[in-house]
């Protein structure tokens, strides 16, 4: 409001987050983070001389647990798109085939995309920097569906069934969700960014070595892959297994001697 910044404190900050009752400690978090860049960046602009959101501590954030849709709950959500709005259909496919943000889907334009490589190329990620996406076989055949009704005057790949460039899924996807949580009640908690939780702990289960699923999902420190480690129980017995087949070698040169 009209409080000069001089007259904000680190106490003034955490007073209005501790208000903040309605969010959780991650979200929380990003708030002082967002705080804090205003503040840097007034500081290199001659506004503010220190940034009190840097003495603000941050909450210890829990991200042990990884959300991700089982099988049979993706199949609970895809009979109520064909049943509600099926032109959808193709969206949720590219979200679980590819792990893409929300954002990145529906910013991505066609010159964008190789089939014949199977290669998507976002220019603009969260991480600032662009990556390349690869596409499994039902990707593909997504992206191919929607080039069937591709709007020749629009460069967007997702299109509402007007033609126009579709900026938030969140006019049809609500209402598909709050149908197929009346089916199945542990749909509950899924947002659309569950998807790309998805894509990534499926890989993992899938045995896929970590440094792959990292550059697979575009994370830029592997510490945001290691939090999906946990999924690949059979990975790892068969890592320690190994000590089983060390011993026995062992042995059986000791005998040969």
């Amino acid at each position: 409001g009209k409080v000069p910044l001089d007259d904000i404190t680190p106490q003034t900050i955490k007073a209005y987050l501790d208000t903040r009752d309605d969010l959780t400690k991650t979200t929380i978090n990003r708030y002082r983070g967002t705080i804090s860049m205003i503040f840097q960046e007034a500081i290199r602009n001659g506004k503010a001389k220190a940034n009190p959101a840097r003495l603000v501590r941050l909450h210890r954030e829990d991200n042990s647990r990884v959300r991700f849709i089982t099988y049979p709950e993706e199949a609970v959500i895809r009979a109520v798109i064909r049943e509600r709005c099926p032109i959808h259909e193709p969206e949720l496919t590219l979200a679980l085939e590819t792990g893409m943000r929300r954002g990145e889907l529906y910013s991505l334009d066609w010159d964008r995309v190789d089939l014949a490589r199977r290669q998507l190329h976002l220019l603009k990620t969260k991480n600032g920097t662009a990556r390349v996406v690869i596409l499994t076989a039902a990707a593909v055949s997504a992206l191919e569906e929607l080039l069937k009704r591709r709007n020749p005057d629009s460069p967007k790949v997702c299109l509402t069934r007007y033609g126009e460039p579709m900026v938030s899924p969140r006019a049809w996807f609500e209402l598909v969700m709050e149908e197929a949580i009346k089916k199945n009640s542990s749909l509950k908690d899924v947002t659309w960014h569950i998807f790309r939780h998805t894509y990534i702990s499926r890989l993992v289960m899938a045995g896929v070595d970590l440094r792959t699923v990292q550059e697979l999902a575009g994370h830029k420190d592997i510490k945001m892959t290691v939090r999906y480690a946990h999924l690949a129980p059979a990975h790892k017995l068969a890592a320690v297994d190994k000590l089983a087949e060390y011993r026995r070698e062992q042995e059986k040169a000791e005998r040969s001697k």
